[in-house]
């Protein structure tokens, strides 16, 4: 049975939990500790490790029906037009098999980073294997796969404000003192482990909450 896409609708993606509730899932289902050994290993048994990641499927404000959560050059806002955009974020069903987007990005990588071709025998084999695996966990309907960031990300700071999130330099974030920080994506590549990257989110309180995306050079 093929893997099938989805046509997007702002419901499916209001039906997301809200990031508090997103981590105690992830929490839930063991944390960061299993993440890179176990969906690592099979994102570069299939080579598709520079194209998609693991993210925890979630959301910070609802949208409404004809909006799309667009991000252009690091903040989203939504957007009532798909024009110039294409998918970034996709949930994933194991159990229907399968994907519907969820967010979009403003398509200006000029082909830097590849784009994943759903249909290939390639990507079906390992949305295939994807989805028995998260059955085997009891996982489904926490993650979702989100595309690959792509080699040497500089790392931003994703804060929600209002009905945006709007992204700081690591420098600018570290005047606010977040509550605490939990990892919301995970990248498999080798670029993203020797340099130590990491994709968090952090909120102030349940009230407020927003994406960091960390780089830490390690020696």
């Amino acid at each position: 049975m093929a893997i099938c896409l989805k046509p997007y609708t702002a419901d499916n993606f209001n039906a997301t939990p809200l990031l508090p509730d997103a981590l105690q899932k992830h929490k839930e289902a063991g944390g960061n500790e299993w993440i890179h050994e176990t969906f690592g290993t099979l994102f570069q048994k299939h080579g598709v490790e520079k194209v998609l990641g693991i993210g925890l499927l979630h959301h910070h404000f609802p949208l409404e029906d004809g909006e799309y959560l667009t991000e252009v050059r690091g903040t989203s806002t939504a957007w009532q037009s798909q024009t110039g955009t294409r998918p970034s974020v996709w949930s994933f069903d194991a159990k229907e098999r399968s994907l519907m987007p969820l967010e979009f990005a403003m398509d200006d990588d000029h082909g830097s980073v590849a784009y994943p071709d759903w249909e290939s025998v390639q990507m079906q084999k390992f949305l295939k294997e994807l989805s028995d695996l998260i059955l085997c966990l009891g996982f489904n309907g926490i993650y979702g796969l989100v595309r690959y960031p792509g080699d040497d990300f500089p790392g931003r700071v994703e804060m929600t404000v209002g009905r945006a999130n709007v992204n700081l330099t690591p420098i600018q974030a570290a005047k606010h003192d977040p509550a605490y920080q939990s990892e919301a994506a995970w990248y498999f590549t080798e670029d993203f482990r020797k340099r130590g990257c990491a994709c968090n989110c952090f909120h102030h309180g349940s009230a407020n909450s927003s994406h960091t995306h960390v780089q830490t050079i390690t020696a």
